[in-house]
């Protein structure tokens, strides 16, 4: 046996070393006894052995891992917030107009789309990035602007939708040197971080659209059909103020750029223009660049006549004036010129008749014609010029007696008279003057 420990050979038996005299513990294994195994030699290779058994399998799942770690790397790197800024750059200064497109916190809807936004883009002020630009990370800050820009403020539940959808704005400062001018300019780009993750759960982010985003407003005192590129404007509010209706057609939103304007209506002749919504935001008409339509001066004109006609037939018959007042809108206010209508027809009848008897007894028009006014906006003036013939009781000069008496020319007199357009009512006449013209001078 061996000594444990001088490590000497002892013969077998011998109860202390015969070299350094230590008490020898017996060592020897018994016959019957097994060595003890390696417990990590078995390991390995019952490991080497599952390998080797399993190999097609084992390479698959190191494939696996390398492509998920691939998807993750590449992930990242496509949604960083900088490489999203960069591909938005190089698009605008290449004008990749459906790229930039692509880059923009956009929700489409009506004119809100990429075929509006390509069309109008050529138009826009868009900043041309040269080769050499610096991108520098700026302040991150939690705005809502963004989140709420297409919805209504008045909806209480989309103000908290906004607010949810808000999330985190980084801004960007990108400095670069114009290559016309030579001088160093910067321009702040934002990117809106989305509410919704991107592929394998990455933060994603899009840049603010509020500097490509406006909203066009027309009012217009009465309802039309109003169109932006042949494409109608639905939204339409009415509100009332001052007596008058405000009809304001809103467009919102709609792309930066220029449009053709265009307004419809029964009154109306269409009018057009050209129009540019980086500076033109709100748009209000203004009336008196609209004409009416060759009918509806006809409409005018025509009860013009009647109107004065009818008058004429009330003085001569000793009526009131209700007929030809129920052609009126009585509340009107007179202003300028222009009594009350009551007023104006009274003056009319104490021309035709006098207090000491004497009066038009016959009168016939023998002309009746429209000589001025401008058929502008809903409230417009017109001055007609008529001639007639008529029969008069008269006293002669000296004598309490009334005779008969014939005009040998025909009377000219005119007539102002205001029309307001009342809507489903039509025109209403709300105001008169004229008739100043004595027969009595003229026989």
């Amino acid at each position: 046996m061996f000594c444990q420990k001088c490590g000497k050979q002892n013969e077998s038996g011998v109860r202390y070393c015969a070299h350094c005299g230590t008490e020898l513990i017996d060592n020897t294994l018994p016959k019957h006894a097994t060595p003890l195994k390696n417990p990590f030699h078995s390991i390995g290779k019952n490991v080497l052995q599952f390998f080797s058994a399993h190999k097609a399998w084992v390479i698959s799942l190191a494939c696996i891992v390398v492509i998920i770690s691939g998807f993750f790397i590449t992930g990242y790197a496509l949604n960083r917030p900088e490489r999203i800024v960069q591909k938005y750059i190089e698009a605008c200064s290449d004008k990749e107009w459906g790229t930039v497109y692509n880059c923009l916190d956009i929700e489409e809807m009506g004119m809100i789309n990429q075929k509006q936004f390509i069309a109008h883009m050529p138009m826009n002020n868009v900043v041309i990035y040269p080769d050499n630009y610096e991108i520098i990370e700026g302040t991150v800050t939690q705005e809502s602007h963004q989140g709420n820009f297409f919805m209504s403020n008045d909806d209480e539940e989309n103000d908290n939708a906004a607010l949810d959808h808000s999330e985190l704005v980084k801004s960007y400062t990108v400095l670069y040197v114009d290559n016309n001018t030579g001088i160093q300019e910067s321009s702040t780009v934002k990117l809106v971080k989305q509410k919704e993750k991107s592929f394998l759960f990455f933060n994603q982010y899009l840049v603010s659209a509020e500097n490509y985003i406006t909203s066009f407003t027309v009012e217009s005192p009465y309802s039309v059909t109003v169109t932006l590129d042949d494409q109608e404007i639905e939204e339409k509010e009415v509100q009332n103020g001052n007596g008058d209706d405000i009809y304001r057609y809103t467009a919102s939103p709609v792309f930066r750029g220029e449009y053709e304007f265009k307004m419809t209506s029964l009154l109306w002749e269409d009018y057009e223009k050209s129009i540019n919504t980086w500076s033109d935001s709100n748009l209000s008409l203004d009336v008196e660049d609209l004409k009416l339509k060759s009918a509806e001066k006809e409409k005018i004109i025509a009860q013009g006549r009647s109107f004065a006609e009818n008058v004429y037939s009330c003085i001569l018959s000793n009526k009131d004036f209700s007929e030809p007042l129920s052609q009126c809108d009585t509340t009107w206010e007179p202003s300028g010129s222009y009594d009350t209508l009551e007023n104006a027809l009274n003056y009319i009848r104490d021309k035709l008749v006098r207090t000491d008897g004497a009066r038009v007894k016959t009168l016939n028009f023998i002309e009746w014609k429209q000589t001025d006014g401008d058929f502008d906006g809903l409230i417009t003036e017109v001055k007609f010029e008529f001639s007639y013939q008529c029969t008069l009781v008269t006293k002669e000069w000296g004598s309490d007696e009334l005779v008969e008496k014939s005009t040998s020319d025909p009377i000219q007199d005119y007539v102002w008279i205001k029309f307001g357009y009342m809507g489903s009512d039509g025109w209403k006449i709300i105001g008169l003057r004229g008739g100043e013209v004595d027969p009595f001078y003229r026989v």
